[in-house]
């Protein structure tokens, strides 16, 4: 229950900056053609540093909401918030709907739909969601993050309440959560402990997104980000300075029915304090006046 309890807190307020994203995002307006990229730049001001853009260590909500309509995919998302009082939808994202559910809800269902990619071209499969799951049973090298998939999937435990399978880099307990997860061509099938007719809720955090094993670098992999959304970093993540996400070139939007993905480019810098980016946000011309 404090894991169910935990993603219905965590909702409410993605979906609000999901709504702010959008609505800011549209207000950008190209600048001259040899210093702005087509839809302009978003100026993003934060305190920070941020913990991680790990998507299996993400845990801060506005963090889950920045990466979810930025660059991390999941099987669902949720539809961009237009109104503060009514709960948008859930839409399938990566999967092709939000999911068949049978066994009273012990057992779900999803099927990948095509032409979602990494941002270097490769297709994201059925594997790589399940590797990402995978991640968040490594308890030793992956840390900080949700522990959701340990406390819903149907993999047996230890006499001290730990799960028998260990994760991906010591692969102890394997078959237990290939039972529990498992792929067959673009359709992947998750047993739970116990009936949750909400799963496909939960599925909408990151830290149920894919993560490719060849760029899995575990404990190192903590502010690495490679990319199946529309936007990719240009240049490294530096902590408590930021980077620049640029648009995606292997992102197509005809795959994606959630992000509008407006900004030709997002300059997130951290570091800002509170006052400060206040004082920038207020502003009404010049790049803070689209600034958020």
């Amino acid at each position: 229950m404090r894991a169910r309890r935990s993603v219905f807190l965590v909702v409410p307020v993605a979906l609000a900056l999901s709504a702010c994203s959008v609505s800011l995002a549209s207000t950008v307006k190209p600048a001259p053609a040899d210093k702005e990229p087509a839809g302009g730049t978003l100026h993003m001001l934060r305190l920070g540093p941020v913990d991680s853009w790990d998507p299996q260590r993400l845990y801060v909500a506005a963090d889950m909401a920045f990466a979810g309509r930025v660059f991390e995919r999941t099987l669902t998302a949720w539809a961009p918030a237009t109104d503060q009082n009514t709960l948008p939808k859930l839409l399938p994202d990566l999967a092709t709907d939000t999911g068949v559910m049978t066994n009273g809800g012990k057992v779900w269902r999803f099927t990948l739909r095509d032409g979602s990619t990494w941002q270097d071209g490769r297709p994201v499969t059925c594997a790589d969601v399940k590797y990402g799951i995978s991640r968040t049973f490594a308890t030793v090298e992956i840390t900080g993050g949700p522990t959701y998939a340990l406390a819903l999937l149907d993999v047996p435990r230890n006499a001290d309440g730990s799960s028998t399978y260990a994760g991906p880099y010591r692969k102890t307990g394997q078959p237990a959560f290939d039972k529990a997860v498992s792929c067959s061509g673009r359709t992947i099938t998750f047993r739970l402990a116990t009936p949750m007719p909400d799963f496909n809720q939960v599925l909408g955090l990151p830290a149920f997104g894919p993560v490719r094993a060849d760029k899995d670098h575990g404990t190192a992999s903590s502010t690495q980000i490679f990319s199946n959304g529309p936007y990719m970093l240009r240049g490294p993540w530096v902590p408590s300075r930021g980077a620049t996400f640029v648009r995606n070139p292997s992102w197509d939007p005809a795959t994606d029915p959630i992000r509008g993905a407006h900004p030709g480019r997002i300059d997130c810098r951290e570091g800002i304090p509170v006052a400060r980016a206040i004082r920038r946000i207020m502003t009404t011309s010049g790049r803070d006046s689209l600034a958020v």
